[in-house]
């Protein structure tokens, strides 16, 4: 199947987050707010590095090649379909602060909070998926991995700065990442 199929339907399972998303936006009754979690503040400037997701995810891609371009794709829809499983059967939520969009980035924090409810937090794709991007372009392109760690650190961090997660959200994203990595990427030389 050429790559652009597999493209198309990696995009397709990914909007599988958005129809959990519109679904648990009243069902949130689990929080795993932790006391570090009340120590983290909060940085609208950190939504940009949010943002970074996207483009992030897909890097790898460009240099995935056979195999390892289905593995990649693979990972990536177990991550997503493992997720969003877990948010249908524990469906949780996070307060946001309240703040005056009267900037750039609380303009762009105030759209990104429009188009994304305050559930879907455990674990974070924010998190798992950029943690399987690193893994995997620390393996097929070395000279790419430090940009890419310069990239995944502030963009998980952000998670927590512009209060989309809690803590425990990030470690299981962490934790869910590193288990698709070593599921599809074990013999990767």
């Amino acid at each position: 199947m050429p790559k652009v199929k597999y493209f198309i339907m990696f995009l397709l399972v990914w909007g599988i987050y958005f129809i959990t998303n519109f679904l648990n936006a009243e069902r949130g009754i689990y929080s795993f707010n932790t006391f570090l979690d009340n120590l983290i503040p909060f940085i609208p400037l950190f939504v940009f590095f949010y943002l970074i997701y996207f483009p992030f995810v897909l890097l790898p891609f460009l240099f995935a090649k056979g195999k390892n371009f289905i593995n990649l794709f693979k990972a990536n829809i177990f991550i997503i379909l493992i997720s969003n499983l877990i948010y249908v059967l524990i469906p949780t939520k996070i307060p946001r602060p309240e703040f005056i969009a009267d900037d750039i980035p609380t303009f762009v924090l105030n759209f990104v909070h429009n188009i994304d409810n305050n559930v879907n937090l455990f674990p974070s794709l924010h998190v798992s998926m950029t943690f399987l991007a690193l893994l995997v372009i620390s393996k097929i392109n070395k000279k790419f991995f430090l940009i890419a760690l310069v990239l995944f650190a502030p963009t998980t961090l952000s998670t927590l700065f512009i209060k989309q997660h809690y803590v425990l959200d990030v470690l299981s994203g962490l934790i869910l990442g590193y288990a698709a990595y070593k599921i599809y990427f074990k013999k990767l030389k």
